[in-house]
């Protein structure tokens, strides 16, 4: 006995038209659906009362649109449901078992398939239900096979060194060789994000409106901002899914910038975004526990700031001891008394310059002998990772830790290319200028920081200046490299030894990355061992390691260096060090034979 068919309640119908993507909406995908379902509808007599169109993917099972559509028609008063195709209404498994239980929870509901020839409701035959569900199964594998091509293809292209995706920021999209290629307009943006980022002074947020008030014409999010610090794509590699390769695209920035930008955007005290701009925030931290010290404004006048104290031994005191204040413009006169200590002279900065004219035969045979070193470890690491491959081959080791080893050994290849790059540029006729440009800089730092405004003076010790600690009320600097060594030979001129002290062959290779002046090259030169060995010894954190707070030791090491270096003055030391005069004399106080200069 046949089952019995419920009789339809009415003639009305429902018209469901779906596209994929917005992109199809411009084609005639939804008039020829929609002319079809019509055509069907006169040929039996129905009536079209509601026609929907959905513009989303059917392969997903998160549909919101088929969804909406789908509770419509079931508590609609419309009887007859039509759909052009199969696999129009449902391409993944959960909606072919939505659709299969239809009729049953809904009798009196009809579904017509109009171009698959099919009309499924409740006592339909079981040869309908088979037709069905064959077609409503390769629709589902359709999509899963059109999917898994599609993701071999992308994985492909990366293996070959494309960007498989949409250009991110810095990039576009070439049509006609399917690459990504420089966006000229957005570049210089994503370059300055890179350098922001390594300041290791400034979040997320605080970088996404310093560009957008700086002028960047588009609007970029704190999440697009952590994407292009992390994104490797900017240093020419391409890394998507577990593939990590050399890209063929031009690179915007180099492997070291985007290290220390990712250093910046990881380090545990960088400053969270806040509504105040105060001049030194994120610049200074605290000498004895290494927290940042914040500031803040107190009764809306005066600027402190102070320790946060969230670790030891600062974090131990807080029940015990006060907070210790220090107001923003002491702090900023003892910045101006810091950078006035950075300046030379033109008498020890043509000295310098006389000094590196003449040891630059030397540098130019320490160059070569370091390209040639890194020469050999590019060959060293090749023929480790395929070692690796070997052992992958012989099952020695999985696929999985083959990939981690081969992306390790990867970047290390990157490291040393760029280090390859810089080396072969490396002429020692361009050490010269670069070396003026950077006394230039300390010779006019302070009168030229007294002259500027918040933003500039900033970006003055930052170029400078990597980062302040503050010791109580003391000041201490972290002179970025070549300013420390001219902080040095400024504090103490002898330190500048003759070219005739290299003879002995003993010297030590220093680098000058000049990034803080604009320069595009570095340089490296020759500087006697025996002036870095002193020069250590003067160091603050070299004293601050082996003292700490013993002023007794601390004081005898103090009255050392005044009586062996006969040049040194008291100021010239206290203003090293970090600390006023009244201080050191307070601490060599502690000496009956203090020498007093």
């Amino acid at each position: 006995m046949k089952p019995s068919t419920p009789k339809p309640l009415n003639s009305d119908a429902t018209l469901l038209c779906r596209i994929s993507s917005e992109k199809q909406a411009d084609g005639y995908s939804l008039d020829f659906q929609e002319r079809g379902g019509r055509t069907y509808s006169a040929l039996r007599h129905l009536n079209i009362t509601k026609v929907t169109s959905v513009t989303e993917s059917a392969f997903k099972n998160d549909r919101k649109e088929f969804e909406v559509y789908l509770g419509n028609a079931k508590h609609g008063p419309e009887t007859h449901i039509l759909i052009p195709k199969v696999d129009r209404s449902l391409r993944n498994p959960h909606d072919l078992a939505v659709v299969i239980d239809f009729p049953k929870l809904y009798p009196h509901k009809v579904l017509h398939f109009f171009d698959d020839g099919i009309i499924y409701q409740k006592g339909s035959p079981a040869s309908v239900v088979l037709q069905l569900m064959m077609l409503g199964s390769m629709a589902v594998w359709y999509s899963h096979d059109l999917a898994q091509k599609s993701k071999r293809g992308m994985e492909e292209k990366a293996r070959q060194g494309e960007w498989p995706n949409r250009a991110p920021y810095g990039y576009l999209n070439d049509k006609a060789t399917k690459r990504i290629v420089v966006d000229n307009v957005m570049a210089p943006w994503i370059v300055r994000i890179k350098q922001l980022s390594a300041m290791g002074r400034f979040s997320c947020e605080t970088i996404a409106q310093m560009i957008w008030k700086e002028g960047c014409p588009k609007r970029i999010t704190k999440s697009a901002v952590h994407y292009i610090i992390r994104n490797p794509l900017y240093y020419g590699w391409v890394a998507y899914q577990d593939i990590y390769t050399k890209g063929v695209h031009e690179p915007l920035i180099t492997k070291e910038l985007h290290d220390a930008a990712l250093a910046g955007l990881e380090r545990y005290a960088r400053p969270q975004q806040n509504s105040h701009d105060f001049l030194f925030k994120g610049m200074i931290h605290c000498a004895r526990c290494g927290c940042a010290v914040v500031f803040e404004r107190k009764k809306g006048v005066n600027v402190y700031g102070h320790c946060t104290r969230r670790r030891a031994p600062c974090k131990d005191e807080i029940s015990t001891t006060k907070v210790t204040n220090v107001k923003e413009k002491e702090v900023e006169q003892e910045m101006e008394r810091l950078l006035a200590s950075l300046s030379p002279g033109p008498e020890l900065s043509a000295r310098i310059l006389a000094y590196l004219e003449a040891t630059a035969p030397n540098a130019a045979k320490e160059n070569i002998t370091q390209l040639a070193i890194a020469q050999q470890n590019v060959g060293r690491i090749k023929t480790a990772k395929e070692k690796a491959r070997d052992t992958m081959c012989r099952n020695v080791i999985s696929e999985a830790d083959y990939t981690k080893q081969a992306r390790a050994y990867d970047e290390q290849l990157v490291g040393l290319e760029e280090q390859i790059k810089k080396l072969e540029e490396l002429a020692p006729a361009s050490i010269i200028p670069l070396a003026r440009a950077t006394l230039e800089l300390a010779n006019c730092c302070c009168a030229q920081y007294k002259l500027m405004n918040y933003a500039e003076k900033r970006q003055l010790l930052d170029s400078v200046c990597s980062n302040f600690l503050l010791d109580g009320e003391n000041l201490i600097p972290q002179w970025r490299k070549p300013f420390e060594l001219v902080a040095q030979m400024a504090l103490c001129p002898n330190l500048l030894h003759e070219p005739d002290a290299l003879q002995n062959g003993k010297g030590l290779l220093f680098e000058f990355p000049f990034g803080s002046i604009n320069a595009a090259k570095g340089g490296k030169h020759l500087i006697p061992q025996e002036a870095i060995d002193q020069a250590a010894r003067l160091t603050p954190f070299t004293i601050r390691a082996r003292f700490g707070k013993d002023r007794l030791r601390l004081a005898l090491h103090y009255d050392q260096l005044l009586r062996e270096t006969p040049a040194l003055t008291r100021k010239r030391l206290a203003g090293h060090m970090g600390i006023t005069s009244a201080r050191l004399n307070q601490i060599l106080g502690l000496l009956k034979g203090g020498r007093g200069r």
